[in-house]
């Protein structure tokens, strides 16, 4: 899977770092060196909003010591996430910072503060690691057909088996503990926000998996048959087909799509997205706004619909097939091993083919290949 450049995603960005606090040795040993560190790595505020966000991490490291007296101070310290993390999630939420530093204006005025919901939001995120141990949540059944998963940040990985399993692990409380139900053979997994991750085995009885989440990345390989209907806001998604149908609708994350599929759509505002399909049997369509597509069809002869605003498409079809071939860029070029690509004065479009499947690859500002 390629992972995306687009989005800001707090949690995903700083779980390296939660994840690996208790393995890795940590210079920073007193409470007062950690708060010392953190005012020095926020130094592109003004003083007035880094004394804010230092005396509200102040409060909330007192709170924490007092919930978890069973830790040592530098226990404590070694769950968070290195202060130069924490600054580097203000700054790449409101990149407009950069693009205005030395312009005087404070931090605040340049999009830099959130309302009180998010920072309570960011906060709650920080110092759960601190106040929580991990946490285990798993279990099992016979005959699922159907399953539902919602998630905020908590990454999903599944695999096939003999069996429908799972286990989610993180760091929750009872009002944030994930929420496990089932009606005959149709399974419902909420992680709610705490969660970290949910692995799955899921068996050949599964007929459709629906995963909808904000940020958490999926990885997932389906059963022969069954369906796949996935969103999401910034997950990368990376999907391993046997049969069935896919889709997925994110806003920027990134998609990689492969095995054999009876269709496959995709679209996504801003992710890039890898496809490599073979026997598929009806249809492909896939949109980015910005994203670049890259296309693998090693045989079948489905309809190819690919379409991007400013990103390339790359479009391998096989060779034994027979297409009616259609494509077009307003301000990029286009490459083909088949048929001849007509340049104007703005753009380029090629026209080939008259059998008995379309594909169609437009791009606004994006270049094509076709192979």
């Amino acid at each position: 899977m390629r992972y995306s450049r687009n989005g800001s995603r707090m949690r995903r960005r700083l779980m390296p770092y939660f994840r690996g606090a208790a393995q890795t040795r940590r210079i920073i040993v007193t409470k007062q060196a950690y708060i010392d560190e953190l005012a020095a790595e926020l130094g592109f505020m003004t003083v007035e909003e880094r004394d804010d966000i230092v005396l509200e991490f102040d409060s909330h490291l007192n709170d924490a010591r007092e919930s978890r007296p069973d830790l040592s101070e530098e226990e404590l310290i070694a769950r968070l996430p290195p202060p130069a993390s924490i600054a580097a999630t203000y700054l790449a939420e409101f990149p407009r910072q950069a693009q205005s530093e030395g312009d005087g204006k404070p931090f605040s005025e340049r999009g830099g503060r959130p309302g009180a919901s998010s920072s309570d939001f960011r906060f709650h995120d920080f110092f759960r690691y601190a106040r929580r141990d991990e946490e285990e949540l798993s279990g099992g059944a016979e005959g699922i057909e159907r399953l539902v998963i919602e998630s905020v940040a908590c990454d999903i990985s599944a695999s096939v088996g003999s069996e429908f399993s799972y286990a989610i692990r993180g760091r929750w409380d009872d009002e944030s503990k994930p929420l496990i139900s089932q009606q005959g053979g149709l399974w419902r997994i909420d992680c709610g926000r705490d969660a970290d991750m949910l692995e799955l085995t899921l068996p050949e009885s599964l007929v459709e998996l629906i995963a909808t989440s904000a940020s958490g990345d999926m990885k997932i390989s389906l059963p022969d048959e069954a369906n796949a209907a996935l969103r999401s806001a910034s997950s990368d998604i990376s999907l391993r087909c046997a049969g069935g149908s896919a889709s997925h609708t994110s806003a920027s994350g990134d998609s990689a799509l492969e095995g054999r599929a009876t269709d496959a759509q995709l679209k996504s505002a801003s992710g890039d997205m890898d496809l490599m399909l073979s026997g598929v049997c009806s249809s492909i369509d896939a949109s980015t706004k910005s994203g670049d597509i890259q296309a693998r069809i090693e045989d079948g002869s489905a309809d190819v619909k690919l379409q991007s605003m400013s990103g390339d498409l790359s479009l391998r079809l096989p060779e034994a097939s027979s297409y009616e071939l259609e494509a077009e860029t307003v301000s990029g070029d286009i490459q083909s091993s088949r048929g001849s690509v007509r340049r104007g004065l703005v753009g380029a479009k090629l026209r080939y083919g008259d059998g008995p499947a379309l594909v169609y690859a437009k791009t606004l500002s994006g270049d094509i290949r076709i192979a």
